[in-house]
């Protein structure tokens, strides 16, 4: 057990001593080994670069399986691969008459066997439209029996919260859906429901805690990473959306809590100039 307890103490100065060289200051809790390691990836990801900031890091993101749709009358069908598979959804959308779905994206648990299909509604953006619920679905069914497939519809408040063109995206368990300024997510598990406005307010008070009165917002919010049971929130910090960010930040939360954060100042010539406070 001592030379178990030795050889963890080393790593984690010689993680200490890397960031260092690589132009890493960290605050407060220096050697909280989860922490530091949760940035490890996005640190090396940066790296891979080669100078060019990417606002949106999507390098662990599963965006899905190619697809093409089809959907009249409340039935809907895709088709993936050679495959064809059709839904009747009639008894979910009872609310109305007329829809207008379309795929946010498609996704295959091969472990598992289950494929995840998330349709979004957008005729609720029409200014003629009476609002219609629901404005989500989830089907879930297995490749081997897809006659045997579930419906999960949602209720998104707003109704037009995530505008004309949603992206989808899966990480492990969680289905992530982002609108221009929002972000969601869906528990594959429990197939709950969550606005991350938590996370986004506790991100948008760190940015005010490191720039202050500065002109400064954060804009495209997304989660980037999951890691031993840690989720990583990103967005870029910039004066308005169509200008140059002059910084980024990743926000590492453990269930409910903000563990730490990262600011990666885009500034200078060093594309890896960044600092980890740790909470």
């Amino acid at each position: 057990m001592k030379e178990r307890a030795e050889m963890k103490k080393n790593i984690l100065l010689i993680l200490v001593f890397i960031f260092t060289l690589s132009g890493c200051s960290v605050s407060k809790d220096e050697n909280n080994a989860d922490v530091t390691d949760c940035f490890v990836p996005v640190i090396n990801e940066l790296k891979l670069s080669s100078g060019e900031m990417i606002p949106i890091m999507d390098a662990w993101w599963d965006e899905g399986v190619p697809y093409s749709e089809e959907y009249s009358n409340k039935i809907y069908t895709c088709h993936i691969g050679e495959n064809t598979f059709t839904f009747d959804l009639a008894e979910e959308l009872v609310n109305g008459e007329q829809w207008y779905w379309k795929t946010a994206g498609i996704f295959y648990n091969e472990a598992e066997d289950r494929i995840y299909i998330c349709l979004h509604d957008y005729n609720v953006l029409y200014e003629d439209h009476r609002v219609q619920e629901p404005q989500l679905l989830i089907i879930e069914f297995s490749g081997e029996q897809p006659q045997k497939y579930e419906v999960w519809s949602y209720t998104v408040e707003p109704p037009y919260l995530f505008g004309w063109d949603v992206i989808c995206y899966r990480m492990q368990d969680n289905v992530f859906i982002v609108g221009e300024n929002e972000l969601a997510v869906i528990d594959l598990d429990s197939m709950h429901l969550r606005y991350c406005k938590e996370e986004y307010s506790a991100v948008e008070k760190c940015i005010e805690k490191e720039f202050g009165e500065e002109p400064y917002h954060m804009f495209l919010f997304r989660a980037v990473l999951e890691q031993g049971g840690m989720t990583v929130y990103s967005a870029e910090i910039a004066e308005a959306i169509d200008m140059p960010p002059i910084a980024m930040i990743y926000a590492a939360y453990r269930g409910n809590s903000l563990s730490a954060y990262m600011i990666v100042d885009l500034t200078t010539d060093n594309m890896i100039d960044y600092k980890i406070i740790s909470l």
